[in-house]
């Protein structure tokens, strides 16, 4: 495995982190495509008004076709060139940005579904993130969070993939950060063990 790179600040750890993906776009795409979101997707289109919704760091687009399928019509979003070739194969509209500046107008989405797409920011950037959540969210949209949960550190782990930095979550804190952010949370629920997954809706 690929040694731990030496600490940059954030910028220095998402750009890294960002080139890990890119490197190894066409193998992470093919790994994640077997992991099925199914029982997150159904919740998610419970509470979400039937229309547009963004797949916030949609990487590969793995879920962009079951989005489709729940009657929803998902638009992909995510920083990573090679990673987004892989998601043109889903055939939704697909944007290359930052999360932290959304090239959209405001209250233009009925739901935000952000799976594992925001387990490498802290809490400074994943605030900025969700305000811009909110910026395009109309009210009462629904929004679904999954990141990695831990004791709300930071660390890079060696992969498959190279060197990633990751945040590890406490529920509380994740969920203090989303209610900040003007959304109303419904559940916090850890899967594995790993994971924590909140759906919410903006207020």
């Amino acid at each position: 495995m690929a040694a731990t790179p030496p600490d940059g600040g954030l910028p220095g750890r998402l750009e890294m982190t960002l080139e890990a993906y890119e490197t190894h776009a066409e193998r992470y795409a093919e790994r994640s495509a077997t992991i099925s979101m199914a029982p997150q997707i159904q919740q998610f289109t419970d509470i979400t008004r039937r229309g547009v919704v963004l797949d916030a760091g949609c990487g590969s687009g793995r879920d962009l076709a079951p989005l489709s399928a729940a009657g929803l019509l998902p638009v992909g979003a995510d920083r990573s060139r090679g990673l987004l070739v892989a998601a043109a194969a889903a055939r939704r509209p697909l944007t290359r940005c930052d999360l932290r500046a959304l090239p959209f107008g405001a209250a233009v989405f009925d739901g935000i579904w952000a799976c594992a797409s925001l387990v490498h920011f802290d809490l400074v950037d994943i605030s900025a993130v969700l305000v811009e959540f909110r910026r395009v969210a109309k009210t009462g949209s629904a929004l679904f969070v999954t990141v990695k949960t831990g004791d709300d550190v930071g660390a890079w782990v060696p992969t498959e993939f190279g060197a990633r930095w990751f945040h590890f979550w406490r529920p509380g804190t994740l969920v203090a950060t989303i209610v900040a952010a003007r959304f109303e949370v419904h559940s916090a629920v850890l899967d594995k063990d790993i994971w924590v997954d909140v759906f919410a809706h903006a207020v």
